[in-house]
């Protein structure tokens, strides 16, 4: 579970953290420094296998498949 400066925290759900381990290497930190940010900002107390269809379109323009 992630914790923000301001005292909120992220958990991830299984089919998330699943999927984030899928992430190669390198990318992985930063995926999920960036999904947990994006989640707290939202209001989220969870990281979703949605948010990660979110976010990857939104950094890569195109929907996320599998």
């Amino acid at each position: 579970m992630a914790q923000a400066r301001n005292g909120g925290t992220v958990a991830w759900d299984h089919d998330a953290e699943q999927r984030l381990n899928n992430v190669p290497g390198p990318v992985r930190a930063m995926a999920k420094v960036e999904l947990e940010r994006t989640a707290l900002e939202r209001g989220q107390a969870r990281v979703t296998i949605a948010l990660m269809e979110e976010v990857k379109a939104k950094y890569f323009g195109m929907a996320a498949k599998g």
